[in-house]
Parts: structure tokens; C-alpha cells; sequence
């Protein structure tokens, strides 16, 4: 959960999961020369009361060449979505199946929504690569002028292409103020 655009009662926060490749079943089919990945996920988040507060849930299915399948069981599998929270204490649950094998993964985790301030500072994103996109998506708060940040997940960045770091610096009273990468 990356916090992004606070406002005067909410705080706008992108839900950013992967799914290591190598744990995803990529299956094959030489006489197509195509290649298949299917999977769906779901996002919930918990008030303090236990109550669902939000859901993000979606289906990812993928075929492409079969000369992708090895890159796919190399990478990772990025989802998410976005979503507005008010200040409070939250359980987050995930959870994303493989269509292809019938495995499951599910994860909890706690989240802290700060009260907003009169400047306020998202996250630090440490990005794998930066997307193109075709046009500007305000609800997205990966999405920025230059295309779409894709998070590095695990932490970790190729050397070679540089390092890419992304924040927004916005102020209260006109939302945003500023982005950096």
C-alpha cells in the first residue's frame, strides 16, 4: 500500500501486488507458438471494526508468444489498484489465484492511514521500469506525466538503466503541488 494524494478526508493510496513468476503456471502450446498466464486477485481492506471498507479485485489473463514464457517465469507479475481511505488503522487482506494450476496465495497486513497535513509527501517508489501510456489518468497516482511507474516490488533494480525514484510532493489546499522522478 503506497500513500499518495492526501485530502481533507481521505488519502488516496495505490495498491501495487507481483506475483514472482517461477510460482505461476506459464503453460505452452507449441503448435499455437503461444504461450498462457491466468490469474485474478483480490484485495480487501478491514476498518478496526472488521467491516470491509473497500474491495479491488481483477482478472489478468495473458497469452502471447511462446517465446515470452521464459521471461514471464523469470519476472514478476505486477496488479493493483487504487483507492481512497480515511485516517485510521486497517487490515489489509490479499489474496490471487492461478486459473491455469488452481493455486492460491493469501497475505495480511496491517495499514496506519495518517491524519492529511498542509504539505504532504507519498511514498518513495522505487520503480522498475516507467510504462507508456497514451493519455493522463488522474485516479491513478502511478501514472505520472512521463507514463506509468511500475514499482520494484521485491526492492531490487537491474543496474545498468539507472535508478528510477518517484514521489509527489502535494499541498492541502490545491492538491498537487509537485512531482518528482
Amino acid at each position: 500500500a503506497l500513500r499518495f494524494r492526501p485530502g481533507p478526508d481521505r488519502v488516496q493510496y495505490a495498491l501495487a501486488f507481483g506475483v514472482p513468476g517461477a510460482g505461476v503456471d506459464v503453460v505452452g502450446d507449441k503448435e499455437n507458438d503461444t504461450c498462457r498466464v491466468h490469474l485474478s486477485f483480490l484485495a480487501r481492506v478491514r476498518g478496526a471494526d472488521g467491516a470491509v471498507v473497500e474491495t479491488i479485485s481483477g482478472d489478468i489473463p495473458y497469452t502471447g508468444p511462446l517465446s515470452a514464457a521464459a521471461a514471464l517465469r523469470r519476472g514478476t507479475i505486477p496488479f493493483g489498484g487504487s483507492l481512497m481511505l480515511a485516517p485510521g488503522r486497517y487490515t489489509l487482506e490479499t489474496a490471487v489465484i492461478d486459473r491455469e494450476s488452481g493455486k492460491a496465495s493469501a497475505q495480511r497486513s496491517e495499514l496506519t492511514v495518517p491524519a492529511a497535513r498542509a504539505l504532504g509527501v507519498s511514498e518513495l517508489v522505487l520503480a522498475r521500469r516507467l510504462e507508456p501510456v497514451s493519455g493522463p489518468n488522474p485516479d491513478d497516482p502511478l501514472h505520472s506525466e512521463a507514463g506509468r511507474i511500475v514499482p520494484a516490488l521485491d526492492g531490487l533494480v537491474s543496474g545498468g538503466a539507472g535508478l528510477l525514484v518517484y514521489a509527489v510532493v502535494y499541498a492541502a489546499e490545491s492538491g498537487l503541488a509537485g512531482e518528482h522522478h
